[in-house]
């Protein structure tokens, strides 16, 4: 059931396992919100605890939020690193390094924040 603003949370160990769990956790939720199509809320939260499992540090934090402002499903992925994600120039040879970027195109917006008890959240406002 969808309140004025719906939020869940879960925390994963950060490992090769942390990404699948994400997506399972999302898929859950969504069905629980009666959105049906989340599709591309799994490829983000995939691509964001990928991200955290590869460069940040400690466990892998995960807000799913509904409502607010914007009325759009918003991901959260938290750790404890304290480097800054960038959006890196297309480059048609490179084997990796593609996330931000697939997440700019298929995001209402997104971006990174640092948080006041050390780490960051990098987010991402999903379209509908």
């Amino acid at each position: 059931m969808i309140t004025e603003e719906s939020v869940e949370t879960a925390v994963f160990e950060s490992s090769d396992r942390a990404p699948g769990e994400a997506r399972a956790f999302v898929a859950a939720t969504f069905a629980r919100w009666g959105i049906t199509e989340h599709y591309m809320a799994r490829l983000v939260v995939s691509e964001l605890v990928t991200n955290a499992y590869r460069y940040g540090e400690g466990g892998i934090g995960v807000r799913l939020c509904l409502g607010g402002q914007h009325g759009l499903p918003v991901v959260e992925v938290y750790d404890r690193g304290s480097e800054m994600l960038t959006l890196l120039p297309e480059n048609h040879a490179a084997i990796n390094g593609r996330g931000l970027a697939t997440i700019a195109d298929i995001c209402d917006a997104w971006g990174v924040r640092p948080v006041k008890e050390g780490g960051k959240v990098v987010w991402a406002r999903l379209k509908l």
